[in-house]
């Protein structure tokens, strides 16, 4: 998968609703493509700026993702049915853990970046509450086939966040709820922290 893939969302077969959830917070269509199109420019401006050092664009990459992944949400999905095993502390050291594997995992990739282009092709709500949407999107790169990625977008306690990506019909968050829960029916939940948690050349 591209890095832009990764950075621009953060810096998703399953149908769409088995994702909705029930929530009270409303949006508009133009609110959630505004909100993504912001994105956007602010990781295009982060990635492009040549003043900064590659250690300054980590850092910066690392915070723009960060901020716009909802993390708790998604080590809530991540651990599926393991979660009802769980104690109030696992599960927080679980979401703990999680988001810097993954904040880990995407910001090592900044090299990988090739001037790719998003564009934000439609925003589908995909529950009543208007509180879930899938964004559609097209990244195009200079001499390399158009890329079709979705996203997964939320509007929850916490405001308008990031919660998954599908690239060629995978989602990311099914695909780590498959991963992990083998790995605690192998290793148990202290395996699967050991797995976030282990150094990654």
């Amino acid at each position: 998968m591209r890095l832009i893939t990764i950075i621009y969302v953060l810096l998703l077969s399953m149908p769409f609703s088995a994702y909705s959830s029930s929530n009270s917070n409303v949006v508009s269509l133009n609110e959630v493509k505004q909100y993504v199109d912001d994105l956007v420019n602010k990781a295009t401006n982060l990635l492009n700026n040549p003043n900064l050092s590659e250690d300054k664009k980590t850092a910066e990459a690392t915070k723009l993702i960060h901020d716009n992944l909802d993390f708790p949400w998604m080590a809530n999905f991540v651990l599926g049915a393991d979660r009802k095993s769980l104690s109030t502390t696992q599960i927080e050291q679980f979401t703990n853990s999680y988001a810097t594997y993954t904040t880990r995992s995407y910001t090592s990739l900044l090299k990988s970046y090739k001037n790719e282009k998003v564009s934000v092709l439609k925003v589908i709500a995909i529950n009543k509450e208007n509180s879930e949407f899938i964004v559609k999107t097209k990244i195009s790169q200079n001499g390399a086939p158009d890329t079709l990625v979705d996203y997964l977008v939320r509007n929850g306690e916490a405001g308008i966040k990031v919660a998954d990506i599908i690239a060629d019909g995978v989602s990311v968050i099914r695909s780590q709820q498959a991963e992990f829960h083998s790995i605690i029916t192998t290793k148990g939940f202290d395996g699967l922290l050991t797995e976030l948690t282990r150094p990654r050349s």
